[in-house]
């Protein structure tokens, strides 16, 4: 899952390019003449938002998501009323459809609604308790993960906007005070690591508690430098 910015990526899309991103942060840390000091120093900038992807990469609420997230998606029954779960033969993978394991179950919910639910018992390789019960009768509906979306969101960041604005933000500020301000100013290494690490933190633990109140487009392109 390793990743880094794609500098010649082509604009496109309607996220915030890496460059906006970084003059930003420029601003937030007190530049006055951020695009000079991007002109200047756009490299350097390109490695420290490497280094918030190589962070995230090894981040182990990212790598539990990526974990959860891995299975096959399968082709699964469930009777109104009911949390168990029966998948057809020939579908299994116990590696990984394991007790804790995220699913949705298409049709299953209310008013035919996805089930969002997560696996509490493995009875046999093909049946499951779930954490909830199905508002609507399904037969042969697709049993995929929650998270199946957002790990894409990870695979390319030429092609898409992996991390939120304000990670990136905040990654870039913690290690650029790390880097020029640690003997001038060392408090502000402190008070922006705080910061990141608090961005990295939330945005992370919402994806692992996802309420599924909303379905974000995963689809789209970002731009970078």
């Amino acid at each position: 899952m390793s990743v880094s910015l794609n500098p010649a990526a082509t604009p496109a899309g309607s996220f915030s390019s890496l460059r906006d991103l970084v003059r930003d942060a420029l601003e937030n840390m007190g530049e006055s003449t951020p695009d000079t000091a991007l002109a200047l120093s756009s490299g350097k900038y390109i490695r420290m938002a490497n280094r918030v992807v190589d962070f995230i990469n090894r981040h182990p609420y990212f790598l539990a998501i990526v974990q959860d997230g891995q299975f096959t998606s399968r082709v699964g029954s469930m009777t109104a009323g009911s949390a168990v779960l029966t998948c057809s033969t020939g579908s299994t993978d116990p590696k990984l459809f394991i007790n804790g394991t995220p699913i949705v179950v298409a049709g299953a919910g209310y008013g035919n609604g996805d089930l969002y639910t997560t696996i509490l018992e493995t009875t046999d390789t093909s049946t499951f308790r779930l954490a909830d019960t199905a508002d609507t009768t399904v037969a042969s509906v697709s049993v995929y993960s929650p998270y199946s979306g957002a790990i894409k969101r990870y695979t390319g960041l030429d092609d898409t906007r992996a991390i939120p604005d304000s990670v990136i933000i905040a990654g870039i500020e913690a290690y650029d005070s790390r880097k020029s301000l640690i003997d001038s100013r060392p408090n502000s290494v402190t008070v922006n690591e705080a910061d990141f690490f608090a961005e990295v933190n939330a945005w992370l633990t919402n994806l692992l508690n996802l309420t599924f109140a909303n379905k974000m487009d995963y689809s789209q392109t970002g731009n970078d430098f």
